[in-house]
């Protein structure tokens, strides 16, 4: 994928915007494959699945599907300030809900790369944004997180900055292993959302601002 190698450009939610706002639902299949008909009817159960789970709202999704179902990636947005351990939880238990889901799939099996699936190929991602103005924090806190070659990448955004800056990185097996350990104490925690916004809100998010 682009941003395996960190090219994590806004231009990949205007991507997302034009391609849908309601993830997996498709409004017209006809030309698809029947495997990325499959896809769709995963990703619209996963991401309504996440969505409340951890009061984000999906929008975009995409992947590699040349010929097969190479990679699949789902993209989150929440109007509320990201932290390091709110955005780990949210990319490792959706990443594991996401490749459950596609394994469990019978229909698209034929169709996979691989089977099972494995972690690598299924990717999701988490931007935060202030609902105020539809635009990054730029006090420190996360703006943008995903998983990367092995690693979870946090990202920041900062006034006057022209890309989105490096905040932290950890091994993701690291991160399942945190994330294990909470979940162990109980329910997992995750912020409130406040807005379901409209695709003309989203239009506010997208700038040349990218992250390198």
């Amino acid at each position: 994928m682009g941003f395996m190698h960190l090219k994590m450009t806004r231009i990949l939610f205007i991507f997302a915007w034009l391609a849908s706002t309601t993830c997996g639902a498709s409004t017209e299949e006809d030309g698809l494959e029947e495997y990325e008909k499959y896809v769709n009817e995963i990703v619209h159960v996963f991401a309504s699945e996440t969505e409340k789970r951890c009061n984000i709202v999906c929008i975009g999704d995409g992947g590699r599907m040349p010929y097969d179902v190479e990679e699949v990636e789902v993209l989150f947005w929440a109007d509320r300030k990201g932290t390091i351990e709110e955005a780990r939880r949210i990319i490792v238990t959706s990443k594991r809900a996401l490749l459950d889901k596609i394994n469990a799939h019978e229909k698209i099996r034929p169709f996979l790369r691989e089977y099972p699936f494995t972690i690598d190929r299924a990717s999701t991602s988490i931007s935060f944004v202030d609902k105020k103005n539809g635009k990054h924090y730029t006090d420190g806190s996360v703006a943008y997180a995903l998983e990367a070659k092995g690693r979870i990448i946090y990202r920041r955004d900062a006034v006057n900055s022209p890309i989105l800056l490096a905040l932290y990185d950890e091994p993701y097996e690291e991160a399942e292993r945190i994330v294990a350990e909470e979940e162990a104490q109980g329910p997992l925690q995750f912020g409130p959302l406040k807005h379901r916004r409209s695709r003309s809100f989203f239009s506010k998010l997208f700038s040349s601002k990218r992250s390198e």
